[in-house]
């Protein structure tokens, strides 16, 4: 699963129709993050939204908080509910669609997502929008769209997703030259994960590169020594 793509949080800011009344001690619903303290989020949200005073970007904000804490809680539909709400408030927030997005994904609906995110993408060019649709786009099967769309999140910014989901949409289009190529390029830039090594061992493999991939095994599991799927690949490859 890929890391919240483009989770642009809202600021630390407490408001007079918090329950708690601006007290410092108590995280508002625009002080805490959605992804980390979801159940917390929602319940906050969920009290600012039952004011009748909120401002527009008040309201706008609390609806997407708590509809990424919906998420995080497994409440597909009221996540969906709650990030329409908030898109019909600004229909050109990039961030809100692309939260709206991921969420028909998580739902299963991808094209649904796919669409949402190429109309974001007229409007902001962001690197976190093209990774969105790459990963999309490889639940979709549409390797050569998904590579496309992964080589231009990667030109923006070089991180451990951008690596690995271009590695993954290669391999998926039988490319495994390339995509080893790719997973040498981020671990030779610093970037490393489990699943990084995975996939490079994995294309290694498949181009009959035997010592490679045993070396990026090595290497993986010296940076990485709990991780189980590397060290259960030790055993095939030994």
């Amino acid at each position: 699963m890929i890391k919240r793509v483009g989770a642009l949080l809202a600021p630390a800011v407490l408001i007079s129709a918090c329950p708690s009344h601006g007290v410092a001690e108590e995280p508002s619903c625009f002080a805490l993050d959605p992804n980390e303290q979801p159940a917390l989020a929602f319940q906050r949200c969920s009290e600012v939204l039952r004011a009748d005073d909120l401002e527009t970007s008040q309201r706008f904000e609390a609806l997407l908080n708590r509809g990424i804490a919906a998420r995080e809680l497994g409440y597909i539909d009221a996540s969906e509910a709650d990030l329409r709400a908030s898109t019909a408030i600004f229909p050109r927030n990039g961030n809100a669609l692309r939260m709206l997005a991921w969420t028909l994904r998580e739902s299963g609906n991808y094209r649904g997502a796919e669409t949402i995110y190429t109309d974001v993408l007229k409007f902001d060019d962001s690197w976190q929008g093209w990774l969105s649709r790459c990963v999309v786009r490889t639940d979709l099967q549409l390797w050569i769209s998904a590579i496309s769309d992964c080589q231009k999140a990667l030109s923006q910014s070089e991180t451990e997703d951008t690596y690995f989901f271009l590695s993954l949409a290669q391999s998926g289009a039988q490319l495994n030259k390339e995509a080893l190529a790719t997973v040498q390029r981020g671990l030779n830039s610093g970037v490393r994960s489990p699943r990084l090594y995975l996939e490079g061992i994995r294309a290694a493999r498949q181009i009959g590169r035997q010592a490679e991939a045993e070396k990026l095994l090595d290497d993986g599991q010296s940076y990485f020594p709990e991780d189980e799927r590397l060290s259960n690949l030790g055993s095939d490859l030994n």
